[in-house]
């Protein structure tokens, strides 16, 4: 029997986040388990030879990381309408995405983690990499990657948490 205490939800913004949430939230009732959900701070990649680095652009906007939970929170509260069993807690971490939701999912033990794809191929992918693949990857436990913009895993998109189609 699949046993899942706890889901995480790494989001990004895009407009694929929110289908991540609905699906997370639905699996997370589904199963009454706690959903993380998570947003990392991209850390930019400064040369070695430029000495300010990344401190040059958090010293400019010290309050990101407020910004970035405060539109976390917004964005929870748009999508989650039912209630989730065990709660919905949200964190931003700043680093490097791949290695930030692994850590995080290894820290707190996570069953499960549901990213999107962004569908990026060829020499898109080459150049940018995949943080869902990467993810997919380096993983600690298993990884539902949800294509987004294909069929929909939930019976009604709009239906309220706890009936998927595989319920």
């Amino acid at each position: 029997m699949l046993q899942i205490h706890s889901i995480l939800a790494p989001v990004d913004f895009s407009e694929h986040a929110r289908e991540v949430l609905t699906v997370a939230r639905a699996l997370a009732a589904r199963f009454e388990a706690h959903l993380d959900v998570l947003y990392v701070l991209e850390e930019p990649a400064f040369p070695s030879f430029y000495q300010a680095g990344a401190a040059a652009l958090y010293g400019k906007a010290p309050d990101l990381r407020e910004q970035a939970h405060a539109a976390l929170e917004q964005l929870i509260e748009e999508v989650s309408e039912a209630d989730v069993a065990h709660g919905i807690g949200y964190h931003v971490r700043q680093g490097q995405a791949p290695d930030e939701i692994t850590a995080f999912a290894e820290e707190h033990d996570t069953d499960l983690i549901v990213i999107a794809s962004h569908g990026l191929s060829g020499l898109t992918h080459y150049l940018l990499g995949s943080v869902a693949d990467k993810v997919l990857r380096r993983a600690p436990c298993p990884v539902f990657l949800l294509k987004v913009g294909g069929k929909s895993v939930l019976s009604d998109p709009d239906a309220p948490a706890g009936t998927p189609e595989t319920a």
